[in-house]
């Protein structure tokens, strides 16, 4: 449904080669921004679950602990991140 509903999405990842140079923090930053080029929309406005964000080009951002409880879009997004990492675990 929230494929469905959304007006863009999309779920990046990083390789573990990749995690390793740049330790796990920066490879999540580096795959929300990877995400965040995807989208077929730009976002006005980027809401962040957690406490650290590297700004995306000139587009305001909040950083929201526990953001999934609080927004909509933060727990959708969250759940795209989620199957798609258990899918990809399934493959393995």
């Amino acid at each position: 449904m929230i494929k469905q509903e959304a007006l863009s999405y999309a779920v990046k990842s990083v390789t573990p080669k990749k995690i390793d140079q740049v330790n796990i923090l920066n490879a999540s930053l580096l795959a929300m921004h990877k995400s965040l080029q995807s989208l077929s929309i730009q976002p006005e406005f980027i809401l962040v679950d957690g406490n650290r964000f590297n700004p995306y080009k000139r587009i305001s951002h909040e950083c929201i602990i526990k953001g999934d409880d609080k927004y909509y879009s933060i727990a959708a997004a969250s759940i795209l991140a989620k199957v798609s990492r258990d899918r990809y675990m399934l493959r393995m």
